[in-house]
Order: C-alpha cells, then sequence, then structure tokens
C-alpha cells in the first residue's frame, strides 16, 4: 500500500517515511503542498501524512484542496503537527474531512497503529459514507 508522506521538515518526512517503509508500505514524499498535489494526483496513494506547517499552503489548505479535487476526494488523509495546539487543531482536521490526526513527539507505535486503523477503517481508495471520528 502507497502513502504520502508531506514534511518540509527532512528529518521528519525521513523518520516517518523509514518507519513506514520498515513496516512494509510504499512511500513517496513530498516537501511542498504543490509538490504533494501533483504526486497524489498522478500516483493515487492510499493515504497522505499531511504537515499542518508547509512552505507554500498550509496541512489544512492542502486537506482542502485534496477533497474537492476528484482524482484524489476519496484519499484518506491524517495531519501532523509539532507546534499547533492539539484540541484546536484536531477540531479542525476534522471539519475539514480529516481521518486522523497525531502530533510530536511521535512514537513509532502511535503512527502505525493511527496508520493502520485509518487504512482499516475506511477501505484504500475507497468512497467513505461515514466517518469515524478522529481519535
Amino acid at each position: 500500500m502507497t502513502i504520502l508522506s508531506v514534511d518540509d521538515n527532512v528529518a521528519h518526512c525521513y523518520a516517518i517515511s523509514r518507519i513506514l517503509r520498515h513496516a512494509g508500505f510504499t512511500v513517496l514524499e513530498a516537501h511542498s503542498a504543490g509538490e504533494a498535489l501533483d504526486i497524489a494526483e498522478r500516483e493515487r496513494p492510499a493515504l497522505a501524512l499531511l504537515d499542518i506547517h508547509l512552505p507554500d499552503l498550509n496541512g489544512y489548505e492542502l486537506l482542502s484542496q485534496l477533497k474537492k479535487n476528484p482524482a484524489t476526494s476519496s484519499m484518506s488523509v491524517i495531519l501532523h503537527t509539532a507546534t499547533e495546539s492539539t484540541t484546536v487543531a484536531k477540531t479542525k482536521a476534522d471539519r475539514l474531512g480529516a481521518d486522523g490526526f497525531l502530533t510530536y513527539p511521535m512514537e513509532t507505535q502511535d503512527l502505525l497503529v493511527v496508520v493502520r486503523g485509518t487504512l482499516t477503517r475506511v477501505g484504500p481508495n475507497t468512497v467513505r459514507g461515514h466517518k469515524a471520528p478522529i481519535s
């Protein structure tokens, strides 16, 4: 299964990608929203992990664009941040259609549980009728 990791912090992107690859996922990387949009439309990953703070658009705006595009609207999306207020960020992410939310520092097990849970709950590349709440 393919996952798109989007983070302008190269060290964070590398760490997430390494964990996911070790767990058996194929990982694509992007370091900006524009790059992520191109990759998502072309490659159609099952899930995207989006950092909230990106150089060109923020993760919320990127999430909105992915959900509006018919080619990427069914992709599962998990937002993550090291700096946003957790309650406010989770509420905003849920309102925009995110399937999950993570904060740094992030334990390997937490990342894998949320990714696997999201993919199991909504299924890869399927249109969701009902979405479970963000945990």
